[in-house]
């Protein structure tokens, strides 16, 4: 009789221990489910997610070889030359799609690319500056890779669209109603002998991009494939020669989900 009080006793025991074990076993397989939703879900999208925004920003532009354009080297130069670059705005559209690392961006930008030219003539002792300023609609294709939750690296192609008219002005540092009708003159023929034309450039792109908060920033640089400016015909001695596009541009821009 003892021994199966003793035995009774025992077995309330060993179930209290088996409860306990079966249910630090769920507490176990609850955290170890909890932890695979919240790690790679919770840093990568594992869902597609479409957004939709805008961004604005600046960047620094330079068109090389104009010189040679204007002027001839052919025989001993005469003048002394400076090309300047300029900081140029940036506006546009864009929408993204993301899952999980890769991604992708579709954009349309109003872009400008601007380059002063200042040329110092020896014999006349004359100061002539001439600023050319194009301004484009730049649709625009890139490919994202995240390579952290909201950094990426993007590489992509554009194609810039010249529009509008009166890209180059022209002046110098004579004094005279004479001079200036010179000046003049010489504007108008730079205005009809170089046109631009469209301009394909591939660019790559450091980027950041959060989609709790909705906004992005990035970093770009892009080069032209093509020519900007092509030459006509002319009787003024401006010539056609190679000219490239170099192009930097910082933006901050805000998207929504779609």
């Amino acid at each position: 009789e003892d021994s199966q009080n003793a035995e009774t006793s025992r077995q309330p025991s060993q179930n209290l221990k088996g409860g306990h074990a079966q249910s630090t076993e769920r507490m176990t397989s609850n955290t170890a489910a909890t932890a695979s939703h919240t790690g790679p879900q919770y840093a990568f999208s594992y869902r597609h997610l479409f957004r939709l925004g805008l961004r604005v920003g600046a960047g620094y532009s330079k068109i090389t070889g104009l010189g040679s354009i204007v002027e001839s080297y052919n025989v001993r130069p005469t003048f002394t030359m400076e090309e300047r670059g300029g900081i140029v705005p940036r506006l546009g559209v864009f929408a993204t799609w993301q899952y999980r690392r890769l991604g992708a961006e579709l954009g349309v930008d109003y872009m400008r690319f601007s380059i002063k030219i200042t040329e110092h003539k020896l014999p006349q002792n004359v100061t002539e500056t001439t600023k050319f300023h194009y301004d484009f609609l730049t649709p625009q294709i890139m490919f994202r890779f995240y390579a952290f939750p909201k950094f990426y690296m993007g590489a992509g192609i554009s194609a810039a669209i010249p529009f509008g008219s009166r890209h180059i002005d022209f002046s110098n540092d004579r004094n005279g109603q004479v001079y200036r009708q010179q000046a003049e003159r010489t504007q108008d023929h730079l205005r009809e002998s170089l046109k631009a034309r469209v301009l394909f450039m591939p660019s790559v792109k450091l980027g950041f991009a959060d989609p709790r908060s909705g906004l992005e920033a990035g970093i770009e640089y892009g080069f032209g494939l093509n020519d900007l400016l092509h030459t006509r015909s002319n009787d003024y001695s401006y010539q056609e020669r190679k000219n490239n596009v170099q192009y930097v541009s910082f933006t901050i821009g805000y998207s929504l989900p779609l």
